[in-house]
């Protein structure tokens, strides 16, 4: 692609945008380095998000800025000419946290996936705020089942590798099938991904090692043990996020996966929440996971209590948000877990895991909710998941009735 065609298309992504308050005055500029350093690498790279494909209308002109950029263009081309790149996934938000439930924070590729880098916030032609987060693939030693042609596990282990039984996993970010989890074809091609301290693999058979990839013979056993490495709590801003900012969460700090296996292949650790002030401790069913393909997520089953005279129920104590509150109480639904996400993605492309999934209280009839601009009634939350992870807590009913909405 020649220079006015690579210019043109940054310009229909950034064009239309400024620093927003609090940002860095060069921010705009390093985003523009950025994007100029991968459309040279690849003119075709992908940007997902809304409003991406040739949002500025108006045709690329000559100016200041503009001859700046043609001048970093030429030395980017004359640099990158001899050198290889890894092309990342690239996603424009419009919020300022990021959940796999929301899907213009966290597009369904990237769900489990932390960005390697984030530019902004910048304000849109609306004066709305934008940031940019870029997905740079990461490097694993992939193992593969004998026969299969995508890897089942993409694991951090260090070192020069033999075929022996026994392999230890370094901390980083370990990916797994995600039909090793919840046994079911829907999660042909996803993959889970989890922040570990580090673990273990363990083999029933010595694996083979081709290409620089560990290869299991077909009918060996794997048992693989993960020690987790919870996120810690972000800050919380000044204005707003309170119930998140004081939600406690404490999630399972072992995973372990075992296949093939008769029942559940996963056993995890126990875990405990509190979350607008009700205690509640998860003890682990042994039950097997399973793949709620609305939300992409999987839910490891677990059984959930209160730590109050009537522990089946869930009351909620304190709602501090300014903009939605809670109240009520409501006995607890057979769906309470631990949810890990599952994405759909070239296994080459998968980067950083973004945490160890959330835990969600599911709920009979019995909350209601209300929130700023909300007319009449209080809605009534039929059958709500409280979905706690560090620092973010959130609230998700598609049962919920309102007489006016």
């Amino acid at each position: 692609m020649d220079n006015d065609a690579i210019l043109a298309r940054l310009h229909g992504l950034t064009g239309n945008l400024k620093p927003a308050s609090g940002s860095r005055p060069d921010e705009l500029r390093l985003l523009q380095r950025c994007l100029l350093e991968q459309l040279v690498v690849n003119p075709d790279l992908a940007v997902s998000g809304n409003r991406t494909r040739q949002e500025f209308p108006k045709p690329f002109a000559s100016t200041e800025s503009s001859s700046h950029l043609s001048g970093l263009l030429d030395q980017l081309k004359a640099r990158t000419a001899t050198q290889a790149a890894v092309t990342p996934l690239v996603f424009r938000r419009e919020t300022a946290f990021n959940s796999s439930l929301l899907g213009n924070s966290t597009p369904s590729w990237a769900s489990g996936l932390a960005p390697s880098q984030t530019y902004g916030p910048f304000l849109d032609e609306r004066g709305l705020q934008v940031w940019f987060d870029l997905f740079f693939p990461i490097r694993t030693i992939q193992v593969f089942q004998q026969g299969g042609t995508r890897p089942i596990l993409l694991l951090p282990i260090r070192g020069p590798l033999a075929g022996r039984q026994s392999f230890h996993v370094e901390a980083g970010s370990a990916w797994i099938a995600s039909g090793l989890i919840a046994k079911t074809a829907a999660l042909a091609d996803y993959y889970t991904g989890l922040k570990i301290r580090g673990g273990t693999l363990d083999l029933s058979q010595p694996a083979a090692i081709t290409a620089g990839h560990i290869v299991i013979p077909a009918l060996a056993a794997l048992n693989l043990h993960l020690d987790l490495d919870q996120n810690a709590a972000p800050s919380a801003p000044a204005d707003a996020g309170f119930d998140a900012a004081h939600a406690k969460v404490s999630m399972p700090k072992t995973f372990q996966l075992q296949s093939p296996s008769a029942g559940s292949s996963i056993t995890a650790g126990n875990a405990s929440c509190t979350v607008f002030g009700c205690e509640v401790d998860f003890q682990s069913r042994n039950t097997s996971p399973v793949w709620i393909a609305p939300i992409g997520q999987i839910l490891v089953p677990y059984s959930a209590k209160s730590n109050s005279e009537t522990p089946e129920t869930f009351a909620v104590e304190t709602s501090e948000s300014t903009l939605c509150s809670l109240s009520g109480s409501a006995k607890f639904d057979v769906a309470c877990g631990w949810l890990l996400p599952a994405a759909k993605i070239d296994p080459a492309q998968l980067g950083r895991a973004a945490g160890t999934g959330a835990m969600c209280i599911s709920l009979a009839k019995g909350l209601s909710a209300v929130w700023q601009g909300l007319t009449g009634a209080d809605t009534s939350l039929v059958h709500p998941a409280i979905i706690v992870e560090p620092g973010l807590v959130t609230t998700v009913d598609f049962f919920a009735r309102n007489v006016y909405g």
